[in-house]
């Protein structure tokens, strides 16, 4: 693993070497230049977080850790036209490790609260692509995401992200048709303990029909966790106030691709309804999301295991074993959002959570979510967010706790 990593490194500075010298093609090269075929990509992220996770026998976390990520693209691969391939290296190290990253890969202290960002550094991407025309194909490890993340993310906020072995095609060649396959061969999630190689299946259909409807068809065959089929519908209308809205439905069934599996019978559904208004900068939204219960012998109900969990909700990321896994009771999430975004400021934001089962309608608590993010320069931004969390049912393992967290967080990105 040192040895990738040393070899990451040496591409990405030679890649960069050239911006110290003169642009000229070679000879008998002409069209050919290192600054316009290879493709350098930096960042460096340090990032406090601190977790008092309510429970008496865990002590506060504060985790001190660093992402460094390096890259490189080469376009024209091999001279051809469309052909590129891009490689990337990612590593997290630890300032501070008074916290448990729940992982065997580094810094597991079970002494602490849990801080999902082990230390180890991963070949995070290594894809081949070719575009032809509007048609895109790729083969390889890269960070795939899918509309808002909501079922298929990268994790993008944990410090290692979740990447995945894909073999994918899309097509925008119909005018407002948006047509994408893949395979998926394999899962790196933010933790070892997370990896499979398990196939599974995507499909997804978008159509614009203009911007006050977009319409999505999807299914998500994944395998020993479930199949997923749902259709999405957004739009917004512009006028003195910018409104918008988003409409979810999927229902879950048993996996279609099964590899020594014994999750029982699935089924379950889930529903998400968005409303926004946007004007000056100032945005507002309401949310309302319902992940279904299980129904007869099936152990969970609805489960999102290949999402970007933190980003919906609550950051304090409570409810997120529910989401991930499943809950057998269900739960809903009703939240509101107000932010503002400025060029001076920066962005603020507030979002309030409530939780609550859906069999037996239990109490599963509160939370407020604050955040700060500016750009400081060019390259270099600043964040700074919170989470509060207030415990609801004390007979429920994951929400018998109040949980407080706190990032403050910095991002250089050369590219």
């Amino acid at each position: 693993m040192k040895r990738m990593w040393g070899a990451v490194v040496v591409m990405v500075f030679l890649a960069a070497a050239p911006a110290l010298g003169d642009e000229t093609p070679p000879a008998g090269k002409e069209g050919f230049s290192l600054l316009t075929n290879l493709k350098p990509y930096l960042q460096v992220r340090p990032r406090y977080e601190y977790v008092d996770a309510g429970n008496p026998a865990l002590r506060d976390a504060h985790a001190g850790t660093v992402r460094t990520v390096l890259g490189l693209g080469v376009e024209k691969l091999a001279g051809l036209e469309g052909a590129s391939v891009y490689l990337e290296g990612t590593n997290v190290s630890a300032v501070s490790e008074a916290y448990d990253s729940t992982s065997s890969a580094g810094n597991r202290d079970p002494r602490y609260a849990a801080v999902a960002d082990p230390t180890f550094t991963r070949m995070t991407q290594a894809y081949l692509r070719y575009d032809r025309g509007k048609t895109r194909f790729i083969a390889g490890r890269y960070r795939l995401t899918l509309d808002d993340h909501r079922f298929i993310g990268d994790v993008g906020w944990r410090q290692m992200p979740q990447t995945f072995g894909v073999v994918s095609v899309r097509d925008t060649s119909v005018e407002r048709l948006d047509l994408f396959l893949a395979y998926l061969y394999e899962r790196k999630g933010v933790r070892d303990e997370l990896n499979n190689r398990n196939a599974s299946a995507l499909v997804r259909v978008g159509y614009d029909f203009f911007p006050e409807l977009k319409a999505a068809l999807f299914g998500y065959l994944l395998a020993n966790f479930h199949d997923t089929y749902g259709l999405r519908l957004s739009g917004s209308v512009e006028g003195p106030v910018k409104l918008g809205y988003l409409a979810e439905y999927a229902f879950q069934t048993t996996p279609s691709f099964k590899h020594d599996y014994s999750g029982g019978k699935k089924n379950s559904d889930f529903y998400n309804a968005e409303l926004s208004a946007e004007k000056w900068g100032v945005k507002a939204k309401v949310n309302f999301v319902r992940f279904g219960k299980a129904r007869g012998a099936a152990a969970t109900g609805f489960s999102t295991p290949y999402a970007t969990l933190h980003a919906f909700e609550g950051w304090a990321d409570v409810i997120l074993p529910k989401a991930q896994n499943g809950d057998r009771d269900g739960f809903t999430d009703i939240y509101g959002t107000l932010g503002y975004t400025g060029k001076a400021l920066g962005t603020v934001m507030a979002v309030y959570h409530k939780f609550d089962s859906i069999r037996n309608d239990r109490d599963y608590g509160d939370e407020w979510d604050f955040l700060y993010a500016r750009n400081l320069t060019e390259r270099l931004s600043f964040l700074v967010k919170a989470a509060i969390y207030n415990s609801g049912d004390q007979s429920d393992p994951v929400t018998r706790f109040d949980v407080r967290k706190v990032w403050v967080m910095l991002t250089y990105e050369y590219k």
